[in-house]
């Protein structure tokens, strides 16, 4: 049995059997260590997972901390992060959070729109504090590949360059304009294919901070770097480190940004489900689970599972062919097919991976009044509850 298994088994013999989320925060600090690269600068995307000791770990690192709402940037604070050391997103920004952002004490905006801008630069010469922003900046793709950033198609990110142009920059008063932020794919697994939109993505940048008379101080090419769920390789970061380097090498006098949320956290989390049942529907094997897609929604988002392995003493090598469904009363709630030992059973647990960034809280854990699952923490070798497991009459009014 190797580690991790038992270290499921000894939270379920000690804790419950239940579903929960475990983080193993020293791989994840350690994973961090890599991210040093000179004239980069990089941040960790709250969005990605938003517990109080994820950022805590990022923020030792070195990391700013990237939050797109109120809720995320008290959650930061909250957690020890300087508020110096936040940088605040997000396509949409009443004046309200904007000036509870100003009160809070962050400085760095990501500008998706001109009302932004007018609302940022009244609020801020109203208060006489000076702030930086980014100008978001959409780019036309020549690619049909959806993405949940909006890929090629339109969305609500940002501004086309040609909308951006009507902005006078020299008669912002309070408002530094420092550079441009641009971000349309997620989960990219090919260095080639990142160091492509990362040099469109400069050469469009240059042209707009040009074009608008502003020096492009910083780059922020938000995140992108993918991690496998369907048995890719893992993204070569030596590669993906080289072309950023190389990206550098051009932009000289820029400072490139970079937002990371699933490829830095995503690895060092699982969760864990019991089955539940067991059954044959039509000739087809379908193993029934405690836990589904109210906990772990991806599946159901963007029909692409997270690895599972089983958990059991495997006595015999013979495998089949299984359906996992959790037990929402919504053919929605499928959680992937898997090849199990076939002696698999109820009261076993299924162990998925890859589950360390848009899990519990990218779900919709209210539905249908289950139970909350527990989260966990391994840090400094040791098992710690972050948030123990919470029934619906605790929330329910």
């Amino acid at each position: 049995m190797n580690n991790l298994n038992r270290i499921v088994q000894q939270i379920q013999e000690s804790q419950g059997r239940k579903p929960f989320y475990l983080y193993d925060l020293d791989a994840f600090a350690n994973h961090l260590k890599k991210f040093r690269i000179e004239g980069t600068r990089f941040w960790y995307a709250t969005k990605a997972n938003p517990l109080s000791h994820v950022l805590k770990v990022a923020s030792e690192a070195g990391f700013g901390i990237d939050c797109a709402s109120a809720g995320e940037f008290r959650q930061a604070l909250r957690s020890g992060v300087p508020a110096h050391e936040i940088l605040l997103t997000g396509p949409s920004k009443p004046k309200a959070l904007l000036e509870e952002a100003l009160d809070a004490g962050l400085r760095t905006f990501v500008l998706e729109s001109l009302q932004q801008v007018r609302d940022l630069e009244f609020l801020a010469s109203d208060k006489k504090i000076k702030v930086q922003g980014l100008l978001r900046l959409q780019i036309a793709w020549n690619e049909s590949e959806a993405s949940v950033l909006g890929g090629s198609e339109v969305s609500p990110f940002g501004l086309d360059a040609e909308s951006w142009f009507s902005l006078k920059v020299s008669e912002l008063q309070f408002v530094e304009i420092k550079g441009v932020h641009c971000f349309q794919w997620g989960n990219v697994m090919d260095p080639a294919r990142l160091s492509k939109i990362w040099f469109q993505t400069a050469k469009q940048a240059r042209e707009l901070a040009d074009k608008l008379g502003f020096k492009l101080e910083i780059l922020d090419l938000g995140g992108g770097l993918g991690i496998p769920y369907a048995g890719e390789n893992e993204l070569a970061f030596d590669r993906v480190k080289s072309e950023m380097k190389r990206l550098k090498r051009e932009l000289f006098e820029t400072e490139i940004w970079m937002e990371l949320g699933r490829y830095a956290i995503g690895p060092y989390g699982k969760y864990v489900s019991q089955i539940t049942d067991r059954k044959t529907v039509f000739g087809s094997s379908i193993l029934v689970l405690e836990g589904g897609v109210h906990h772990l929604i991806r599946p159901a988002l963007v029909g692409e599972p997270f690895p599972a392995t089983p958990l059991i003493s495997q006595t015999k090598v013979k495998t089949q062919e299984f359906d996992l469904h959790g037990p929402l009363c919504t053919s929605l709630d499928y959680m992937g097919t898997v090849v199990f030992p076939e002696e698999i059973k109820p009261g076993d647990s299924v162990i998925f991976h890859q589950c360390g960034a848009y899990g519990f809280t990218e779900s919709m854990p209210y539905f249908l009044c289950h139970d909350l699952p527990a989260e966990f923490i391994l840090k400094e070798g040791e098992i710690r509850c972050a948030r123990p497991w919470q029934k619906p009459e605790t929330w329910l009014v």
